[in-house]
């Protein structure tokens, strides 16, 4: 049931940027940023810091993250406690 819950806020989330991605786009240009209940709560220069942001404020999976630019290549889904290392 959970797992539905992250996966709905994704949905809504790409559903909330795909419909507003040209003004969002021209806003957030190049930036990450937290989508949380259809509005753009933060950005970021930096993925990391957007999830931290997100994970804090609204739980991991009640948020989303997305990338603004125009490739649609870089969307990123996150359904779980994820880490990341570099190599």
């Amino acid at each position: 049931m959970q797992e539905e819950r992250k996966f709905e806020s994704m949905e809504k989330g790409l559903a909330f940027f795909e419909k507003n991605k040209k003004s969002l786009i021209e806003k957030y240009y190049k930036k990450f940023i937290v989508i949380y209940n259809d509005q753009v709560v933060n950005f970021f220069n930096d993925i990391l810091s957007a999830i931290n942001y997100g994970q804090i404020n609204y739980g991991m999976g009640n948020f989303f993250v997305k990338y603004c630019d125009e490739d649609d290549s870089t969307t990123q889904y996150f359904t779980s406690r994820v880490s990341f290392t570099s190599l």
